[in-house]
């Protein structure tokens, strides 16, 4: 099926593409266009105007230094997957993204497109919220920050108001945090079934602080305060994970059930892969 018809633009700078959505509340943003592309052929979405951001390299960039990073909305999976910048506990990140769909869809998603897009399946906002990202909205009215336990209102809902672009992504990580994404992938779409994130301080073999997050089994990514609070200031054994993630599914208030796995199963399941990603993130 074709796309209804629309305007197109393709503005040469952020400057201009603010200005363009700033005047057409119901335009649609393009960025890799793996989710969007689909909803338009299929006429889910029918918006007057499309808003073309590829031409935007300002907006693709990965800098760190002194422990804090900032990447451009742009900026693609593969590019993620690759970066030397994000080791320690931004690892989780580099790994969710190397985790995503496939070859293709790595080469043109972006992380400001999946954030954005906030889908409930999708692997990146796991690890935005144990980072503890800060989500950079920019409008023609100026510049605002979003915290990622803030971003995420739902299913396909966001922070971000009428007239916002999502630029940036911002966190900072102290000295000696690991990191891991480990994922149930569902075979054919590649999305999460269930997803999680782990972002741990150590010294040496003891936890000072840990930030777990789960994707992929409710209408909104989520923390885990519970097996954070379990960790803290302990030794990281296997049997110590084990038993803080033990519960680790119970804090799913409304569990996605669908014909790819039952509630039960991503409740249970999210014990396990919570443990993993904590066990690779504290190696």
């Amino acid at each position: 099926m074709l796309s209804a018809p629309f305007e197109y633009a393709a503005p040469e700078s952020l400057e201009e593409a603010l200005d363009l959505f700033g005047g057409q509340p119901n335009a649609r943003l393009l960025a890799g266009g793996q989710s969007l592309i689909p909803t338009l052929k299929l006429r889910l979405d029918r918006p007057p105007l499309l808003i073309d951001l590829r031409k935007l390299e300002e907006l693709r960039y990965v800098r760190s230094e002194d422990g804090k990073t900032a990447i451009g909305a742009l900026t693609t999976y593969r590019d993620l997957a690759r970066s030397d910048a994000l080791t320690g506990g931004a690892r989780c990140l580099a790994q969710a993204a190397a985790a995503v769909g496939d070859l293709q869809v790595r080469n043109l998603g972006t992380i400001g497109g999946s954030l954005a897009h906030a889908d409930p399946s999708a692997d990146l906002p796991a690890a935005a919220l144990a980072l503890e990202c800060t989500i950079v909205a920019r409008s023609k009215g100026g510049e605002r920050t979003i915290e990622a336990s803030d971003f995420f209102r739902g299913l396909w809902t966001t922070a971000l108001e009428p007239g916002e672009i999502l630029s940036e992504v911002r966190f900072a990580l102290p000295a000696g945090s690991g990191g891991a994404y480990e994922k149930l992938r569902h075979s054919a779409s590649g999305f999460a079934l269930v997803g999680a994130a782990a972002v741990l301080e150590m010294n040496g073999e003891t936890c000072r602080s840990a930030r777990v997050a789960l994707t992929g089994v409710s209408g909104a990514p989520l923390r885990l305060p519970a097996v954070e609070e379990r960790l803290a200031g302990q030794a990281i054994t296997e049997d110590l994970v084990r038993e803080a993630c033990a519960g680790a599914g119970d804090a799913i208030d409304s569990p996605q059930s669908d014909s790819s796995a039952s509630a039960e199963y991503r409740r249970a399941m999210a014990n396990v892969f919570a443990r993993r990603a904590i066990l690779r993130a504290a190696a």
